[in-house]
C-alpha cells in the first residue's frame, strides 16, 4: 500500500478524471434508458465550482510543508491549501481536480525555522514523472491554476454553463479567461460569484466605484420579499467586460454585498439561487474531511498526500453515484408520474431551504453577514 501511494510515477489526476467521466456516463446512460426526453430535465444549470480548503498537519518534517493562512480560524496554521475544482451536473456534485499549494511567507521560509526546513523529508524524483508537475503547482498562483484546471476539465468534456467562485477568485483576469474559454469552444460559459467592493466600473460612458452606486441609483433599488433584502440591479462594463451587478443588502445589515455575473439575462432571484450551488463544495470539504479522512494521511512523502487525496475524491464520486440512484432518480415506469413527490430533495435544494429558513427568519434582522453565516454553518 505504501509503495503504491508513495510512487511518484502514478498519474492520479488522470485516474480521478476517469472516475468523474464514469460517473457522468453512467448517470447519462441509465437515466436516458429509463426516462423520456421530457422527464430528463435538470433542476439547475451545470456548473463548475472552484474553492480551496485548509489541510492541517501536526508534523513539520513532512515534505514541502509550511504555514498557511486559515480564513476560518483567522491565523496561520501548519499544513497546505488544497485548491479544488468540482462539477455540478444539475443534481449531484463531484470533484474533478485539485492542486496542493503552500505559502512562502514574508521571509520566504514558509513560516518555519531554518533547522526545521533542513529536517524535512526529501526525495529524488525523475524530471518527467507525474509528481514533478504537482510539485511545480505548490508555488503557482491559485487564480491562474484555477483557470488552468477549468480549461483542462472543459477539454475532457465537462462543459459548464456557469463557473462559480467566491470573492477571492472573481478578478478581471479570471472573468476574462473563463469567458474566452466559452468562446473558444463556440459556446458560452458565464461567471457568477461575489466580488470585493471598491471596484471601478463603467456605466453609460462614466466611471463609478461600486461602493457609491446605491447612492447614485437609489431610485432603482428594489425590495425582494422572498430573500428579505433590498437589491440594485445594473448592467455595467468592468475593465472591458460587460457584466451584471447585483448589490444586495439583507434586512438588518448596513453593508452591500456585490454579486456579479457575465450572464446579463439572469434575474436577481435566479442569480441568488444559482450562487447557492457554490456551497456544495463546502459540503464536500466537510464530508471528505469528516467521513473520508481527507488530509489525515501521516506520511512525510508528498506523493502520499497526492495519492490519498485522489483516493478520497474517487471514494466520494462512487458514493455520490450510489446516492444518485438511491434518492435522485426514478426507479421504473410505475413511479414516473409521481417522481416530483416521491424523490428526496437533492443536496442543493435541502441546503438552500434549510439555511435560507434559518437565516431569513432568525438572523437577518440581527445584522448577521449571510456569506459568513453560510460558511460557518457548513464548515463547523
Amino acid at each position: 500500500y505504501y509503495s503504491l501511494i508513495n510512487n511518484p510515477a502514478i498519474e492520479w489526476r488522470k485516474i480521478v478524471t476517469h472516475f468523474a467521466k464514469g460517473f457522468i456516463s453512467t448517470v447519462k446512460k441509465d437515466t436516458e434508458s429509463r426516462l423520456d426526453g421530457g422527464d430528463n430535465e435538470q433542476i439547475t444549470p451545470t456548473c463548475m465550482v472552484i474553492d480551496d480548503t485548509m489541510i492541517g498537519k501536526t508534523g513539520k518534517k513532512m515534505e514541502f510543508i509550511g504555514r498557511v493562512f486559515d480564513h476560518c480560524a483567522h491565523k496561520y496554521l501548519l499544513g497546505f491549501k488544497i485548491l479544488t475544482l468540482g462539477f455540478w451536473d444539475g443534481k449531484s456534485f463531484i470533484p474533478l481536480d485539485f492542486s496542493v499549494h503552500q505559502e512562502p511567507g514574508k521571509e520566504k521560509n514558509r513560516g518555519l525555522k531554518a533547522r526545521e526546513l533542513r529536517a524535512q523529508y526529501k526525495k529524488d524524483r525523475k524530471a518527467d514523472c507525474a509528481s514533478t508537475t504537482r510539485i511545480a503547482e505548490l508555488s503557482a498562483n491559485k487564480i491562474e491554476q484555477a483557470i488552468k484546471m477549468v480549461s483542462g476539465a472543459i477539454g475532457k468534456g465537462f462543459i459548464p454553463q456557469y463557473v462559480l467562485a467566491d470573492s477571492w477568485f472573481i478578478t478581471d483576469g479570471f472573468i476574462k479567461s473563463i469567458v474566452n474559454l466559452g468562446r473558444k469552444r463556440k459556446g458560452r460559459i458565464d461567471v457568477l460569484g461575489l466580488m470585493k467592493g471598491g471596484r471601478k466600473v463603467e456605466y453609460q460612458g462614466k466611471i463609478f466605484t461600486t461602493d457609491i452606486l446605491p447612492k447614485i441609483f437609489q431610485s432603482k433599488i428594489k425590495a425582494c420579499r422572498r430573500m428579505k433584502c433590498r437589491y440594485l440591479m445594473i448592467n455595467v462594463t468592468y475593465k472591458g467586460t460587460p457584466i451584471k451587478l447585483f448589490l444586495v443588502m439583507m434586512n438588518g445589515q448596513t453593508t452591500w454585498k456585490l454579486l456579479v455575473t457575465t450572464d446579463e439575462r439572469l434575474s436577481f432571484v435566479k442569480a441568488m439561487e444559482y450562487y447557492q450551488i457554490r456551497w456544495t463544495i463546502e459540503v464536500f470539504f466537510r464530508e471528505a474531511k469528516q467521513d473520508l479522512r481527507l488530509g489525515k494521511c501521516q506520511s512525510n512523502d508528498f506523493d502520499a498526500l497526492i495519492a490519498t487525496t485522489s483516493l478520497t475524491f474517487m471514494h466520494y464520486i462512487v458514493l455520490a453515484l450510489g446516492k444518485r440512484f438511491d434518492c435522485y432518480e426514478t426507479m421504473g415506469e410505475i413511479f414516473r408520474a409521481f417522481k416530483d413527490k416521491l424523490l428526496e430533495q437533492t443536496l442543493i435544494q435541502r441546503i438552500w431551504a434549510l439555511l435560507e429558513g434559518i437565516y431569513l427568519n432568525l438572523l437577518a434582522a440581527l445584522g448577521v453577514d449571510w456569506e459568513l453565516f453560510f460558511k460557518q454553518v457548513i464548515t463547523n
